[in-house]
């Protein structure tokens, strides 16, 4: 495993746990009740599909309102040279600069 990867893997753990602190003390529950089911109740993402969702939703609206610019400019949809079933599957490019 990378340094890289290593490092977002503990801050990825280290966000989720501040994440299930922050709801036992929003609902002032004790510490024996289950932080899963707090995030529930309070319709709370964990941290790895709250960034995901974020990542979507962002992309989503650079593609369908070309904004922020800086974004637009750094994905595009792939165009592939040749005729392939999954030529219609809306692919993006990212350009590497």
């Amino acid at each position: 495993m990378s340094v890289t990867k290593h490092s977002h893997y503990y801050l990825h753990i280290w966000l989720q746990q501040v994440q299930n602190t922050l709801a036992w003390v929003v609902v002032r529950a004790p510490w024996t009740f289950s932080s899963l089911n707090i995030r529930h109740n309070l319709h709370w993402l964990p941290v790895g599909d709250h960034i995901t969702y974020k990542l979507c939703l962002t992309t989503w609206k650079t593609l369908h309102t070309s904004q922020p610019l800086y974004l637009s400019e750094l994905i595009s949809h792939h165009i592939s040279s040749r005729s392939l079933r999954s030529s219609n599957t809306n692919l993006l490019t990212t350009q590497y600069y």
